[in-house]
């Protein structure tokens, strides 16, 4: 999800701190929309999860799609997205309120590591994409260099570091783990919830044709970027229930 950060500007740490948080938020969604623009040649229906207040739906989104969904699950969140002309369903993900091949594209920017279960959630995604279709995503590091410089901006410059008291010991904690390849898939942490990337990846690589992912904010900077952008074409064929 990403939120309008003008709505964020009366919190103590926000004002601190408004410029790096500005550049995060409004950089991530140029480059992401700069990475679904480099592949997508128009018109079509997409949906975006967890779309939050709609700013990047209204703002980017809008202009890519002939149709743009959005789906989030905080009723206020919604009723803001709507006020910026966005059509948006509240829903808890997953499932995914479509049917059956009826997307040319699935957006997810700032949300995958929200899921219960990001597995159920991709499978999700392969059901509601058309042959064809594109999955476009990112997925934020919270291990190794990676890890620690979403630490620093959760405890720093992000307005709501509060409900992290413990993310010192869970940012150690799961990145020694991490090293030594024993973080299981069902991980939890206090306040959010944990997930290790590396078994989206092989979700993500098992079940689309095409995968191409990428660090941001430099991308051949590896797992030391606080994230990955990742573009998967769905099989031509169906792979999920049948």
């Amino acid at each position: 999800m990403a939120d309008d950060p003008e709505n964020l500007i009366d919190v103590p740490v926000a004002k601190r701190a408004k410029g790096i948080f500005n550049w995060y938020q409004g950089s991530r969604m140029e480059d992401f929309d700069t990475l679904i623009g480099n592949h997508h040649t128009g018109g079509g229906r997409a949906a975006s999860v967890a779309c939050g207040d709609g700013q990047f739906e209204a703002q980017y989104l809008d202009n890519r799609f002939e149709e743009i969904i959005g789906v989030e699950f905080d009723n206020e969140r919604v009723q803001t997205a709507k006020s910026r002309g966005v059509d948006t369903i509240c829903q808890a993900v997953p499932p995914l309120p479509f049917e059956d091949w009826s997307l040319d594209a699935v957006v997810s920017l700032s949300s995958v590591e929200h899921f219960p279960d990001e597995r159920q959630y991709v499978e999700e995604v392969v059901r509601c994409l058309r042959p064809g279709g594109t999955f476009y995503l990112n997925m934020p590091i919270e291990v190794g260099i990676g890890g620690l410089l979403r630490f620093f901006g959760k405890n720093v410059v992000h307005p709501t570091c509060s409900k992290y008291p413990d993310s010192w010991r869970r940012f150690i904690d799961y990145s020694i783990e991490e090293f030594r390849k024993q973080t299981p898939r069902d991980k939890h942490g206090t306040g959010h919830r944990y997930y290790n990337y590396t078994y989206l990846v092989d979700d993500l690589r098992e079940l689309f044709d095409e995968v191409e992912i990428y660090g941001w904010p430099n991308r051949w900077a590896g797992p030391c970027n606080v994230a990955y952008f990742a573009r998967a074409t769905r099989p031509q064929k169906r792979l999920i229930n049948g």
